[in-house]
């Protein structure tokens, strides 16, 4: 990922979460109409198969339930057992990222300070020591 997909990237995320932080009622909202879309999709789809095996194989209406719940719950978890089967690539793949990227950090974080004069390594151990008397301090 070139550098200025990165700072995009990273300008999104921290501009998605101020607006959660800030501005919750429309995230709230928007996931409330999304679950109401699924909810009317859901039943546009459940009384379109009434209809049609109503029509099509003229039963009455307790059985024609019984073989919509049955087509549907096949369709659901066929669904989950699709993305049962991809969990554990998914999980591998992220933890494989994660320790890259971990490791390519610790790297980065040690080179820098390697490369660091004497003087600008006692300048960032006494900003560290600095802080931690302060929240000694203050903090407890």
């Amino acid at each position: 990922m070139s550098s200025f997909h990165g700072k995009a990237l990273l300008g999104l995320i921290v501009t998605g979460i101020m607006a959660i932080i800030f501005i919750p009622s429309i995230f709230l909202d928007l996931g409330h109409l999304l679950i109401e879309f699924a909810h009317v999709t859901f039943e546009i789809i459940e009384e379109t198969l009434d209809i049609l095996i109503e029509h099509l194989l003229g039963t009455g209406l307790h059985d024609t339930q019984v073989i919509v719940f049955y087509i549907l719950f096949s369709i659901i978890a066929y669904g989950c057992y699709r993305i049962g089967r991809k969990i554990p690539k998914f999980y591998s793949d992220t933890k494989h990222n994660v320790q890259l990227a971990y490791t390519d950090s610790k790297t980065e974080l040690i080179s820098y300070w390697q490369n660091m004069s004497i003087l600008n390594k006692l300048k960032w151990s006494a900003i560290g020591a600095g802080t931690l008397v302060f929240l000694f301090f203050f903090g407890f």
